[in-house]
């Protein structure tokens, strides 16, 4: 099965479970590196046109990563946003040869530490379900 797939199918459970455990996460968003929306989960009054997020994040993740290999010379990480509203934080993901964007959206309750191990487990546990359905 395709990544996207797969992804199409599976991802819902998998985010809506994190947001039934951490109920100020706002949006949970999977898109392609070349910014088609693949994915998403909107809680509660949350709203945003799935395109306008995709493409956003998608250019996001792109300087994110020209930013890393050509100033810092590392490989990207995760990517985060603090507002005054709360925060955002992005991290690519690559299922079989389909490179994807995890993004994670929440309100001001949820510090950085916390937005930063919920986006890495969800992530992995992602990239787990994925590789054991093959």
């Amino acid at each position: 099965m395709k990544a996207c797939e797969y992804l199409k199918e599976n991802f819902k459970p998998i985010g809506n479970a994190y947001i039934k455990k951490n109920p100020d996460i706002e949006i949970i968003s999977l898109t392609t590196v070349d910014g088609f929306s693949v994915c998403h989960i909107l809680n509660g009054a949350a709203s945003i046109e799935e395109d306008k997020l995709a493409a956003t994040t998608s250019t996001l993740y792109a300087v994110a990563n020209a930013v890393s290999n050509q100033i810092l010379g590392k490989g990207f990480n995760i990517n985060f946003i603090e507002t005054e509203a709360g925060n955002f934080a992005l991290v690519g993901l690559k299922l079989s040869t389909t490179e994807f964007v995890l993004t994670l959206s929440t309100g001001k309750q949820m510090n950085i530490a916390s937005v930063r191990l919920i986006i890495k487990r969800l992530s992995q546990e992602i990239t787990d379900a994925y590789s054991n359905s093959l």
